[in-house]
């Protein structure tokens, strides 16, 4: 991969995570802290859950590019895949928190992605850093720009469930 192949890869990459960071603010700006909790009427996992399993899964991409996490392990284990949701009597974090720790995780996402190496994004995951079975960082890189795009149209689709109009017309 020579380097403007690199540079073009890692913009492209730096893109995805630009709009969906963008959309995340717009679709969950005005949501108060209860308003986040609310559940959807037909069941599923309420905006404040979704906004921070993204957040959560944010580290540990953050983890993979070698860049300081916003939140430990203990801290976003209520939003880990898998976990109740909420529903198990976790306390959930403050919204605006969660709002401001997305903002955070964007600036180091933004910063570490941009100063990869073709090295870097061609290198092999450890298999247990590597539950989609991608074959390098790269691909890892656009399994998390997919994941991260499906959970905010979830949040999307929430706002809407509240009452709130839709941020893309």
């Amino acid at each position: 991969m020579t380097t403007g192949t690199q540079d073009a890869l890692a913009k492209t990459l730096g893109t995805q995570f630009e709009f969906t960071n963008s959309i995340f603010g717009r679709t969950t700006e005005g949501v108060d802290h209860a308003r986040s909790l609310e559940s959807p009427a037909a069941g599923g996992n309420c905006m404040n859950w979704v906004a921070g399993h993204i957040v959560r899964t944010r580290n540990s991409l953050l983890d993979l590019l070698g860049a300081e996490r916003i939140w430990s392990p203990e801290e976003g284990a209520a939003y880990d895949r898998g976990s109740e949701g909420l529903r198990d009597g976790s306390s959930p974090k403050d919204f605006a928190a969660i709002r401001d720790a997305m903002e955070r995780s964007h600036e180091r996402t933004r910063a570490a992605i941009a100063a990869l190496t073709p090295e870097q994004l061609l290198a092999p995951l450890p298999e247990d850093r590597n539950p989609f079975q991608v074959d390098n960082l790269g691909e890892m890189i656009a399994v998390a720009a997919f994941h991260e795009s499906y959970h905010v149209g979830q949040l999307g689709i929430l706002r809407r469930t509240l009452g709130l109009p839709g941020v893309i017309k």
